[in-house]
């Protein structure tokens, strides 16, 4: 039987009422991390359906940097595709995708924006998508997973075509 890596980490310092405290990581150990969150039964977790995304089964939490630790990083390697503002994270050892670095439009162009676009960014990227089926004893029966259509003009769905051509990540 499967026994999952235990966490050695520093613990998120984030502080509230009924906070859980999740671990996990890849398989081999050689990356885990802790998100301390809300429960996961209780906050968004979304199935994404941008074509990478949707080839990797990604459904992701998205905690901010605070509520995650990650313990193992220089075991990661990255890729990134379309427009490169999202890179997906996966062990260089065992090759599991545990969550996604977001690095979001260049810097000259979010600094073009208008005040109010540019404060959207930069909480968008102040936060961590983490892939729920890397954590451990996640009891999926009570997760409510939301579907994310967002960025995908251009993409079958169903039988139906989008319009335009916008992959998100």
């Amino acid at each position: 039987m499967y026994t999952p890596p235990a966490f050695s980490g520093p613990i998120p310092e984030v502080s509230g009422e009924f906070l859980e405290v999740y671990t996990g990581g890849c398989y081999c150990g050689a990356v885990t991390l802790m998100v301390k969150t809300k429960p996961l039964p209780e906050i968004e977790v979304k199935e994404d359906n941008c074509s990478i995304c949707q080839r990797n089964a990604n459904v992701c939490i998205y905690p901010d940097q605070s509520e995650v630790s990650i313990v193992g990083d220089d075991n990661m390697t990255e890729y990134r595709f379309a427009r490169k503002f999202t890179g997906h994270r996966f062990c260089k050892v065992c090759g599991v995708q545990v969550y996604m670095k977001l690095h979001g439009p260049p810097k000259a162009l979010v600094d073009s924006l208008p005040l109010a676009k540019q404060k959207i960014i930069r909480q968008k990227l102040s936060i961590v998508p983490i892939r729920i089926a890397a954590l451990d004893g996640v009891e999926f029966s009570l997760v409510k997973i939301q579907r994310s259509d967002e960025g995908t003009e251009g993409y079958a769905i169903g039988n139906q075509k989008r319009k335009g051509m916008n992959d998100s990540t």
